[in-house]
């Protein structure tokens, strides 16, 4: 089950895209069904292979807090390769998400400076008002819903594990 309470689980679905390939959020320990073969062949466009990086990155990031008490120093490593990867997938956003995009990584930002504050306390960050507040606002749902449609038509069911 995610460390995170289930209004948390649910705002965090609303970065799906961005943080797990809609499986969850950046404190998320539940396990990822396997792709299967006609999953194989997604789209090779740079948001496409954006999108399928920045999912791999949330997994070390997950390993780390899901162990409990993480090395400082490797949280913030973990932490930093998903920022990256947000950075990324926000360089090459096709302009009709771009949008979306900005605000999604933003808001996996937010949960992100929190787990750093916490010193990866999951559990802290899902008690986050900050957190809990920006994770919750209908526009960032409303993004996501777009974000997640987008991935899913032009990238294939490879990006949305």
């Amino acid at each position: 089950m995610s460390l995170f309470t289930r209004g948390a689980r649910l705002a965090a679905l609303a970065a799906c895209v961005l943080l797990t390939g809609c499986g969850g959020s950046v404190a998320d320990t539940d396990s990822q069904p396997a792709r299967s073969s006609r999953d194989a062949a997604p789209s090779a466009s740079p948001f496409c292979a954006a999108s399928r990086a920045n999912s791999a990155a949330i997994g070390p990031l997950n390993a780390l807090v899901s162990r409990g008490d993480p090395d400082p120093d490797e949280l913030a490593q973990a932490v930093e390769a998903v920022r990256r990867a947000g950075s990324q997938l926000v360089a090459v956003a096709p302009p009709e998400v771009h949008d979306d995009v900005q605000l999604t990584v933003d808001a996996v930002d937010t949960q992100l400076d929190a787990l750093l504050a916490s010193g990866g306390d999951a559990r802290a960050v899902s008690n986050d008002p900050t957190v809990a507040t920006r994770l919750a606002a209908p526009e960032l749902t409303a993004a996501s819903e777009r974000l997640a449609g987008y991935v899913s038509r032009t990238c294939g069911a490879a990006t949305q594990r």
